[in-house]
């Protein structure tokens, strides 16, 4: 009998952006993925005076484009190559709900395998 102890460091260990892969496997696995990459920029926004938006998060490796989440009730939309001149546009729009229908929704679609 062969008994494996994962090591704590190894479970928690962060991804470098360089491995990042460009499609995932299914969304639990885009947001495990993104969720411990180390990169160049982590961004949120508040969007508490949104009614149905309750969260957004913008996560870039190159400072122009990157993944940018949306969490809409107890989901999470995945928005892949998002460019970031968008989420910062988004994080000043008067409406973010608005804003979302029109220039994110089904758009910048995440890459699945």
């Amino acid at each position: 009998l062969v008994c494996f102890l994962l090591m704590p460091s190894l479970i928690n260990a962060q991804i470098l952006c360089k491995d990042l892969p460009s499609s995932f496997s299914n969304y639990s696995n885009a947001l495990h993925v993104i969720g411990k990459t180390d990169f160049l920029i982590k961004d949120k926004v508040s969007t508490s005076r949104s009614s149905w938006i309750n969260g957004a998060s913008f996560s870039s490796c190159d400072g122009k484009n990157g993944f940018l989440i949306v969490q809409i009730g107890n989901k999470n939309y995945i928005h892949q190559n998002v460019p970031i001149a968008i989420w910062k546009s988004f994080k000043s729009s008067s409406s973010f709900g608005s804003f979302y229908n029109k220039y994110l929704k089904n758009k910048y679609r995440l890459k699945l395998m």
